[in-house]
C-alpha cells in the first residue's frame, strides 16, 4: 500500500503512460473520460499492489489501467447517444407536427361530411382522434353491439371517408 502522498506522486509520474494507453482507445471514446478511467485504474493498482512481490509497479498498474479504460469503452459502446437518435430520425419536426395537425383537421372536416349520423362521427373520433385509443369492444359496449359488428360499422365509415377524401383530391 502507498500513502496518499506516494499515490499522488505515482499518478503525476505515470500520467503520460496513462495518456499513452488512453490514446490507443481514443477513436472509441472521449479521450478525457478514458484518461480519467486510467487514473482510477492506477489508483486501484496503488491500493492492490504488493510491494513484497518481485514485480515492477508499472507492469502491474498497466493491467489495471487498461482494464478500467476497456470497461469505459464498453460502457460507451452500449450507450445510445443523441446523435444515434437523430440518425434514426424518430422525432417529428415542428413543421411535420403542424402538417399532421392540418391533415387531421381537413380529414375531420371530410369525416363530418362523410358521416350520416352522430354515432358514426363519434366512433371514428373515439378511435382515431382521441387522446387514448378506444377499442372496438369498448365502442360495442357503448352502443350495445358486438365487437365484430362495431368492426363492420367502422369499416363502412372508413370506406365512406376514403371516398370523400379522394373526391376532395380530384376537386382540388
Amino acid at each position: 500500500m502507498f500513502t496518499i502522498e506516494e499515490r499522488n506522486a505515482l499518478i503525476l509520474e505515470h500520467l503520460p503512460f496513462i495518456k499513452m494507453i488512453a490514446n490507443r482507445y481514443k477513436s472509441k471514446g472521449e479521450f478525457d473520460d478514458l484518461v480519467q478511467q486510467g487514473v482510477l485504474g492506477l489508483i486501484r493498482a496503488t491500493e492492490k499492489f504488493d510491494t513484497t512481490r518481485d514485480i515492477k509497479f508499472l507492469t502491474y498498474a498497466s493491467y489495471w489501467i487498461t482494464g478500467f479504460i476497456s470497461r469505459q469503452v464498453e460502457k460507451d459502446r452500449q450507450m445510445i447517444t443523441v446523435d444515434d437518435l437523430e440518425k434514426l430520425d424518430l422525432s417529428f419536426t415542428i413543421e411535420e407536427d403542424l402538417l399532421l395537425e392540418d391533415l387531421k383537421e381537413k380529414t375531420r372536416d371530410k369525416l363530418e361530411e362523410a358521416t350520416s349520423n352522430k354515432r358514426d362521427l363519434d366512433i371514428v373520433l373515439a378511435r382515431y382522434y382521441g387522446d387514448e385509443t378506444v377499442t372496438l369492444q369498448e365502442l360495442g359496449d357503448r352502443y350495445g353491439v358486438s365487437r365484430q359488428r362495431m368492426e363492420q360499422i367502422e369499416k363502412r365509415i372508413l370506406t365512406k371517408l376514403k371516398a370523400k377524401l379522394l373526391e376532395g383530391d380530384k376537386n382540388d
